[in-house]
């Protein structure tokens, strides 16, 4: 009986990851802890984006609602290299997303920014680009119920003036 879990366990593995996903999915939802997530997901978002700033935060805000915040310095400019910014972006909210979706947590939502690495927001300056995920489009892609493209396309771009960066 345990080797045929272990064999459905690896079966299922293996199909997630033939997918051809920009990341590694889990089909089951695994339990780390809201501090175990945010450093995991430092470190493999630290990886993507090199030897830059990476924070990421459980944040409650004024409302009462908890987001899972990640913000990081981007050496790329969506301007000047956008294919190159995207896919980085992209790779950055994906990996945020597979930690959030391994969390027993009451966030409703993430929020991912990339900031300017010669404007940090400790100077006030606005992030070059800024998206909030939600949890049910999480939920979504990590089982399988949408493709990566419609995943990405479920983002909800944030407009600089309507969440400005924390100051």
């Amino acid at each position: 009986m345990k080797r045929a879990i272990i064999f459905c366990f690896l079966l299922s593995t293996l199909a997630v990851s033939c997918q051809g996903s920009l990341v590694e999915k889990e089909t089951a939802k695994s339990t780390l802890s809201e501090k175990e997530s945010a450093l995991l997901a430092r470190d493999e978002i630290e990886e993507i984006v090199g030897e830059q700033l990476v924070q990421v935060n459980w944040v409650k805000l004024k409302s009462g609602n908890l987001i899972f915040g990640i913000n990081y310095a981007a050496d790329l400019k969506p301007a000047s290299h956008p294919d190159a910014f995207f896919d980085q972006f992209n790779r950055v909210a994906l990996v945020a997303s597979t930690y959030f979706y391994q969390t027993n947590t009451q966030a409703v939502n993430i929020m991912v920014m990339a900031e300017d690495i010669d404007f940090p927001t400790a100077d006030r300056n606005p992030p070059l680009y800024q998206v909030v995920i939600e949890k049910k489009d999480v939920s979504a892609w990590v089982i399988g119920e949408i493709t990566d493209a419609e995943f990405i396309e479920s983002w909800y771009v944030v407009p600089l003036a309507v969440f400005p960066t924390p100051g």
